[in-house]
């Protein structure tokens, strides 16, 4: 199935810290092998609303949704899950050396993880 056939993934992010920008960042590098991509500044009532907390129960950004229900958060879990689902080839996004580098600027929490969403 071709990427353009595809829902649009959702960023969900806010430009006060600095992990949404390193997720954005490897969105950008795969954009002609992933679907598009929507971004979501603010959840009704922020990201400690009950809206934004079925998302990612510890009210932090980044958080992502990909087309299948399936929920990333964490920018190293997000980005992790980015390059290993929409860069099989390893021939599109960053060289080994350069998502090593934005890995290791990441600081993730011990409740770095991802989850699926129910329908």
């Amino acid at each position: 199935m071709s990427s353009t056939n595809l829902k649009p993934l959702t960023l969900h992010a806010h430009g006060t810290g600095p992990n949404p920008y390193k997720v954005a960042t490897v969105l950008s590098a795969l954009k002609p092998t992933r679907p598009s991509c929507e971004s979501s500044v603010t959840a009704p009532n922020g990201v400690k609303g009950p809206h934004f907390l079925k998302i990612n129960g510890n009210g932090r950004v980044p958080a992502l949704e990909d087309n299948t229900s399936f929920v990333s958060w964490e920018s190293g879990a997000v980005i992790n899950y980015l390059l290993r689902v929409y860069d099989k080839s390893k021939s599109r996004v960053l060289e080994a050396q350069q998502a090593s580098k934005i890995l290791s600027t990441s600081t993730n929490g011990p409740s770095s993880c991802s989850t699926v969403l129910d329908p």
